[in-house]
């Protein structure tokens, strides 16, 4: 009506239109749209833009910006001091306590906290429990501004939760084993596992994926599917597969902080054992009626070159979860090792072959250098078998047939000499040539002077 209008308004006869009578065809046409666009409205609804949730949908989201284990780890602790409150008849409502209130409680707790044996936590266990609490206060609906484990109204309290840890020190309760790092000889027997089984292939590509991209333990495996990793090759023609999107990992939660992380690579190494085919012929063997990566292999017999090896049913994470000590024991490994010693294995490994803090967090992910760090407190197997040598060796009566130094480690080159059972010493002045066996090592430089050249053999 709009168009028929602007033609009769610039048609030849302008004339015959006056201006009335168009502007009383004007308002016609104005109401004619608002009363079609009203009723087209009331006939259709037209699609949604915002989402109507519930007041428990929002709350379940914003208690889903914490890890499942968090959460739990939380309500755990919280659940022990309210049993310890009920037991001493104080209020267990202790999130409304003041600091000073607060303090006294937590004070007494940290002293008499024990597991349901009755015995002491252990250091994790019991680091833990304090943290729970910590944020159980500042999370929803309570939201305390305070800090019970660094603020100086809870001085007193943390001043008995240190001396309770020095109590488990003593007590031989401080044995956490989470970060031993795998050694050598166990990493020799996992890169020649036999793959021609379902169950071999497996547990390879498994291990691969966690080793070459530094994985958190059980971390995101179970969400992990057959189509997150893509092979591409790099600058210089390099063959390497990398995850096709970013994960949400305890690091990286994709909140406000700066969320860049680093893009790691797994790549080619060639041979048996090279990582990228592995995954490739891992890929190529899973049962396509399953999205998940990780699938259970197939109970009945299948031979090596059968397409699909899997059942369509993922593995499920407890199982993946204990992939680590699953392996420990069917290859014989020398310790019972956890999925997270496969992330310290990485972490000091690189740290001992020269590569920075700053470097190594690329591919770990952590967000702060000290982390790191904390991995690398320890020797390796190498140098703590080369120190025994050494002090074994300070002793005549000792035998070090067995224990060798190894060559190839950093240590003072002089010690390698006091590791040996017999050298062999010339001393060469004005070209002339003295030998001397000697037995005992203490031996060696007693009750000598020596001018010239000196050279020490070992035999």
């Amino acid at each position: 009506m709009i168009a028929a209008l602007s033609q009769l308004a610039s048609s030849e006869h302008p004339h015959r239109v006056n201006t009335a009578s168009y502007l009383a065809m004007s308002d016609l046409v104005v109401n004619f749209d608002l009363n079609f666009n009203m009723a087209s409205l009331d006939e259709e609804d037209p699609p949604r833009r915002f989402r109507e949730l519930t007041a428990a949908e929002v709350s379940k989201i914003a208690s889903d910006r914490n890890e499942k284990s968090t959460a739990y780890n939380t309500s755990w602790g919280v659940k022990i001091l309210k049993e310890w409150c009920v037991t001493r008849g104080r209020d267990a409502a202790f999130e409304m306590l003041e600091p000073d209130g607060l303090n006294d409680l937590l004070r007494s707790f940290y002293a008499e906290a024990r597991n349901k044996k009755g015995d002491m936590y252990a250091k994790q266990s019991f680091v833990g429990l304090r943290a729970a609490i910590h944020r159980h206060l500042i999370s929803e609906p309570h939201c305390r501004q305070i800090n019970i484990m660094s603020d100086r109204e809870f001085r007193s309290a943390n001043n008995v939760f240190c001396g309770v840890l020095k109590q488990m020190k003593k007590a031989g309760l401080d044995q956490s084993k989470s970060k031993i790092p795998i050694a050598p000889g166990d990493l020799k027997k996992i890169a020649s596992m036999n793959t021609s089984t379902p169950r071999g292939l497996l547990q390879l590509t498994w291990f691969n994926l966690e080793f070459y991209f530094c994985r958190r333990g059980r971390e995101g495996l179970r969400q992990l599917r057959g189509d997150d990793f893509v092979f591409l090759t790099d600058d210089e023609g390099a063959e390497y597969c990398m995850m096709t999107h970013k994960e949400a990992t305890k690091n990286h939660p994709g909140d406000l902080r700066n969320d860049n992380e680093p893009q790691k690579r797994m790549y080619a190494t060639g041979g048996p054992a090279c990582p990228v085919a592995t995954l490739k012929r891992y890929l190529s063997h899973r049962n396509p009626k399953c999205d998940a990566l990780f699938q259970r292999p197939s109970s009945g017999s299948k031979k090596p070159d059968q397409q699909i090896r899997y059942d369509a049913c993922p593995v499920g994470k407890n199982t993946l979860g204990n992939m680590m000590k699953t392996i420990s024991s069917s290859l014989g490994l020398s310790h019972q090792y956890t999925n997270h010693c496969i992330r310290a294995t990485v972490i000091t490994e690189l740290n001992r072959n020269g590569y920075d803090s700053r470097t190594i967090s690329t591919l770990s992910g952590h967000r702060n250098e000290a982390s790191i760090r904390s991995y690398c407190t320890d020797s390796s197997s190498v140098q703590k078998r080369n120190m025994s040598a050494t002090l074994s060796g300070c002793l005549p009566s000792s035998s070090t047939s067995n224990v060798r130094p190894n060559p190839n480690v950093s240590g003072p080159t002089e010690n390698q000499a006091l590791v040996q059972n017999e050298a062999r010493m010339e001393i060469s002045e004005n070209s002339s040539v003295v030998t001397h066996n000697m037995s005992g090592v203490n031996s060696i430089f007693s009750n000598c002077s020596f001018s010239g050249k000196v050279k020490i053999y070992m035999k």
